[in-house]
């Protein structure tokens, strides 16, 4: 997901106010269900396999007498991503199986507040927030599996998360601030 707003102001009193938000759920499953009974001559893969990215970036900027400048961004994360063999099952395999679940994610998020003037104020804060984080890979009750090798892998192979902020005042009086949380 990608998100983008600016704002841009000016006048004896300039106020800038600019804000983006993202909200992002992801549910991915890869499974063989309970109570199946499966015979094969090669290898079984049961992979689910997620890539989650978001962008967002809001800019403000604000001028005059008195320029205010406010830029917000808030970024909030759910993901689920399971790889399971049901319960029950029976699994008759020659060669390997391969029963993985591995998630990928890159958060970003930018925030850039620039107030000028006598007085001049920049304020910006950024919050990404993950609500539910889950990366499983599970064999169920009572299933078989019979195969030359087995390997169960639930992984983040790869995590990154950026909240950016930059806040500038310029003037007589001047004030800059920036929040930005994970």
């Amino acid at each position: 997901a990608k998100a983008s707003v600016r704002n841009d102001t000016g006048g004896f009193v300039g106020i800038g106010a600019a804000d983006a938000y993202n909200v992002q759920t992801t549910v991915a499953e890869a499974s063989i269900g309970g109570g199946v009974q499966l015979v094969t001559g090669g290898d079984l893969l049961v992979e689910s396999l997620t890539d989650n990215r978001s962008e967002i970036s809001a800019r403000s900027k604000a001028g005059g007498f008195v320029g205010t400048a406010d830029a917000d961004t808030r970024t909030t994360v759910s993901y689920s991503n399971k790889a399971l063999i049901g319960s029950s099952s029976d699994l008759l395999v020659a060669g390997h199986v391969g029963i993985t679940a591995d998630t990928k994610g890159d958060y970003r998020s930018k925030a850039y507040a620039s107030g000028l003037g006598v007085g001049g104020d920049g304020e910006s804060s950024n919050t990404v927030t993950f609500n539910q984080a889950l990366t499983r890979s599970e064999i169920g009750a009572s299933a078989l599996i019979t195969a030359s090798t087995v390997a169960v892998k639930a992984l983040v192979s790869d995590l990154e998360v950026l909240p950016q902020g930059e806040a500038y005042g310029a003037g007589f009086y001047s004030e800059g601030s920036d929040d930005s949380r994970i």
